[in-house]
């Protein structure tokens, strides 16, 4: 009993000491995953700065850990529009985990971005390799397509993401601007048809079938769809492209 005393007392002493000024315990370094887990935290409040600081710290811990890369690369391309930076940290992802399909994709778009369409089909290639099924791949790939001017192959691509599950307003869309740029009219209308059919406040199929109207001479229909994406739309030079072919159409 006395043996237990004395050992309470010299275990209350020490935490004591360690709680008094001037004698706190040093703070334990925080690992890398603990500053990928908040860089995230700090993405999900749009603190993107202070994001990116949480992740250099993570990389600077752990060089090879792929996930930060990925996180901080997500944030250059998806929040600051930084292409370039985001490639960088793509590509170690892929140098350091070889079959990581994100990683391709967010760089394809990041390669979009810039310009680079070659390159940029080149992952979503590689994306459509690793995981078949991500419909997702192939639609980007179709815009990357589209943006080349190789229409055929952009439809294709939207084609197949549509069969894969894609069925989104802006599926259709897209396909219906590569139609369109074909001069397969009648193809053209019938997807931008379907993108207000799933999607009835998309402001910008209202005005891509308008325009296909208008070259298939339907006065009455285009007018009727440029009037509806006025209503719609919020960006100023597509509405003032819009009032002044309405302006044309009704002379």
């Amino acid at each position: 009993m006395k043996k237990s005393l004395v050992l309470c007392t010299i275990i209350l002493f020490v935490s004591l000491l360690a709680s008094a000024p001037g004698c706190q315990q040093p703070p334990v370094a925080e690992t890398a995953v603990q500053h990928n887990a908040r860089g995230v935290a700090l993405v999900n409040e749009g603190r993107y700065v202070q994001a990116i600081s949480e992740f250099n710290q993570a990389i600077e811990l752990d060089p090879d850990y792929a996930d930060a890369y990925q996180n901080r690369g997500e944030v250059y391309l998806f929040d600051k529009k930084d292409y370039g930076a985001a490639i960088a940290d793509f590509s170690n992802v892929i140098e350091l985990v070889p079959d990581y399909f994100a990683a391709y994709f967010n760089r394809g778009l990041a390669y979009a971005g810039g310009g680079d369409y070659d390159r940029a089909i080149a992952d979503f290639s590689e994306v459509a390799e690793l995981k078949p099924e991500y419909a997702r791949a192939y639609h980007n790939r179709g815009k990357a397509y589209f943006s080349k001017g190789d229409y055929d192959q952009a439809i294709a691509d939207y084609t197949e993401a549509i069969g894969l599950g894609l069925n989104y307003a802006f599926a259709f869309d897209h396909r219906g601007k590569a139609y369109d740029a074909e001069g397969e009219y009648n193809q053209a209308i019938a997807d931008f048809s379907k993108a207000i059919e799933l999607d009835s406040d998309r402001a910008i199929a209202y005005y891509n079938r308008a325009l296909t109207y208008t070259v298939l001479g339907k006065k009455t229909e285009a007018i009727a769809d440029l009037e509806k994406f006025i209503e719609l739309a919020e960006e100023p030079s597509l509405i003032a492209a819009a009032r002044q072919k309405l302006r044309e159409l009704r002379n």
